[in-house]
């Protein structure tokens, strides 16, 4: 099933980013437009690294028909705890302390949204998955904040990238399979 593409995408851009929303403006789900579209493109597993109050609820529910394979990871025990509820038979929610221990490079990946804390932490699980998913959807990605997320170090694991910004938070999609240009949506 598709849900987001064109005028819809659009659409959600024009709220987030709205003056009428301002619990989302210039903080969560920037990302969401863009994620997305990347689920309505492909059919396999996806990786979300760090929950949230949109991500993991968003990704469930275009998960939910299908029962496409969701798996998702966070090392607060507090986020872990709130999303608990989106716990099923395809969608596993697990508490990790040690990224490191995070089972996330036996598994070939649709999709890898890499959004976890600590921040600088993002640029060592980037360069883990590679080559290991189809996309890589990292948020927080504006030049700005390269001083704190250090993406710039990772790129180089990537041959194909596609900058995000319509919503800020900027959102970074890389790939080592798939030439990007075609999210490049006027």
């Amino acid at each position: 099933m598709r849900y987001a593409i064109g005028a819809e995408l659009r659409i959600l851009e024009n709220y987030i980013m709205s003056e009428n929303n301002k619990d989302l403006k210039g903080q969560w789900g920037t990302h969401l437009p863009i994620l997305m579209r990347l689920v309505d493109l492909t059919d396999g597993p996806i990786l979300e690294m760090g929950t949230g109050v949109w991500s993991t609820p968003v990704l469930d529910f275009m998960c939910r028909e299908t029962k496409r394979k969701l798996v998702s990871y966070d090392n607060d025990p507090d986020w872990h705890e709130h999303n608990q509820r989106w716990q099923s038979d395809y969608h596993d929610i697990k508490l990790v302390e040690d990224w490191d221990k995070a089972d996330i490079e036996s598994t070939t990946w649709s999709i890898a949204f890499i959004d976890h804390k600590p921040a600088k932490r993002r640029k060592v699980d980037m360069g883990r998955i590679a080559n290991n998913a189809l996309f890589v959807v990292i948020h927080d990605s504006e030049p700005e904040s390269d001083k704190y997320f250090k993406y710039s170090w990772a790129y180089k694991h990537y041959k194909y990238r596609y900058d995000y910004t319509k919503c800020r938070p900027n959102t970074t999609i890389l790939s080592n399979f798939t030439d990007l240009s075609f999210l490049d949506i006027k």
